[in-house]
């Protein structure tokens, strides 16, 4: 059996201590081949820089997926191009050809991929659907697509064009974890997996702000929520052919105990060491 865990959206500082706090506990006492995660939030609220990456790397983390704001912060520029971070294939900027990182691990490859939605996103220069027909043709044991996409809709119709070249479909940028995670013809999805960030909040952001901002109409920043940070993620199994047998969903609040809260789930039992 092959393990895959993987992170929602890590949102500011709040999302990034409670990664860096709890993976490391749940890496001590269950098992993960590979330990995936969306990262285009992770410094205050949008983008990456060099610094952080190399910080959840240590704390465990294999390789990063990001999404539309993946050159929000100047640092970008000067990211180590042999650094595991998949940015948008179809996403104008320096690194559009760094979409795939192919990973090794106990004789096991996975390759994590990065595409873009085009309803309601800026910036993207192609189809996602022109993209991924060459994307997948990656050598991998397992590929994974993570779609940071704005609508179910377009994610579901990704599922139903590339669910037999693909061994899992993640949804990321809407923040909010999905009830749908499913196994659809021999590929794991769901449509979004949620974000490790400030909760309550509104997807991470502050709730004072966002509100002056849409209800009257100020001009507001980008500002991180303060509260505590809830962690959401979900868990992907396959089998020694590389079909995903299960994907379980998880998402832990602020207030609980991330040992706690999984400890009953039988998926959970399968990983113990």
């Amino acid at each position: 059996m092959i393990s895959v865990l993987f992170f929602g959206d890590i949102v500011g500082a709040k999302g990034r201590s409670r990664l860096k706090r709890d993976l490391p506990l749940l890496l001590e006492k269950y098992h993960f081949d590979f330990v995936l995660a969306n990262a285009e939030n992770a410094a205050h609220g949008k983008g990456i820089t060099p610094k952080i990456i190399d910080e959840l790397l240590e704390c465990g983390i294999d390789a990063f997926s990001l999404g539309n704001h993946s050159y929000s912060k100047n640092e970008v520029m000067w990211l180590d191009p042999s650094k595991p971070v998949a940015f948008p294939k179809n996403l104008i900027g320096q690194f559009q050809n760094h979409h795939t990182v192919v990973l090794e691990k106990n004789s096991h490859t996975i390759a994590l991929m990065s595409v873009m939605g085009n309803v309601f996103m800026e910036n993207t220069d192609a189809s996602w659907a022109d993209e991924l027909q060459v994307m997948t043709q990656v050598n991998a044991d397992i590929k994974i697509c993570d779609f940071h996409a704005e609508t179910t809709s377009e994610k579901y119709i990704l599922l139903h064009t590339f669910h037999h070249k693909l061994q899992a479909i993640i949804g990321t940028h809407t923040h909010v974890q999905t009830s749908d995670a499913q196994i659809y013809e021999g590929c794991a999805y769901i449509t979004d997996v949620g974000m490790c960030g400030p909760f309550p909040s509104i997807l991470g952001r502050d709730v004072d702000e966002v509100i002056r901002r849409f209800i009257k109409r100020e001009k507001t920043h980008y500002t991180v929520s303060e509260e505590e940070a809830m962690l959401s993620f979900v868990v992907i199994t396959f089998d020694d052919e590389y079909h995903p047998n299960n994907i379980k969903p998880y998402s832990i609040l602020p207030n609980e105990n991330l040992l706690e809260v999984i400890n009953d789930c039988d998926i959970m039992n399968l990983l113990r060491r």
